[in-house]
Order: C-alpha cells, then sequence, then structure tokens
C-alpha cells in the first residue's frame, strides 16, 4: 500500500470537506472563484474530492503483498490407512 497516496487521498478528502463547509457558511461575495464565467465555488471542493477518491482508491495498487509462507501440508484424514472393522 503507498502511504504517500493514502495521506495525500486523506488530505485531499479533508480539503473538499473544509471547502464545502467554507461554501455553505460563508456568504457568497467572501468566497470567490472566478473561471472566467463568473463565481463557481463548487469546483475546487468537487476536483479535490475526485482527486482524493482516485488517490485513495489506487494507493493499495502497485505492490502486490508478499504471498503468505505455506507450512508443510500435515497427513489428510483421506490417505491415513483405514482401521479393519
Amino acid at each position: 500500500m503507498s502511504k504517500l497516496r493514502l495521506i495525500l487521498g486523506i488530505a485531499s478528502l479533508v480539503t473538499a470537506g473544509a471547502l464545502v463547509v467554507l461554501n455553505l457558511t460563508l456568504p457568497p461575495s467572501s468566497l470567490y472563484y472566478d473561471i472566467g464565467y463568473g463565481n463557481m465555488p463548487w469546483i475546487p471542493p468537487v476536483v479535490f474530492g475526485i482527486v482524493g477518491i482516485v488517490l485513495l482508491a489506487t494507493a493499495g495498487i502497485g505492490r502486490q503483498a508478499k504471498p503468505l509462507r505455506r507450512s508443510r501440508p500435515g497427513p489428510s484424514w483421506s490417505r491415513l490407512p483405514r482401521r479393519p472393522p
């Protein structure tokens, strides 16, 4: 598991959550994000949220887990000789 992607994913989701709370609590004139069409304060939380989800989803991809070492198999009950009746 990539710890860097995990930490950055959590940080970007926290940032997105903080921006959503700021968008909902502050007046529209105090939080301004201009893309060219006007004030769009919902774009940064959406971008941070998508990036955070992608980073968290890919945090486990990359390195394969080491295979578990198997101990020697014990005797199987089906292979043991049967007792005479």
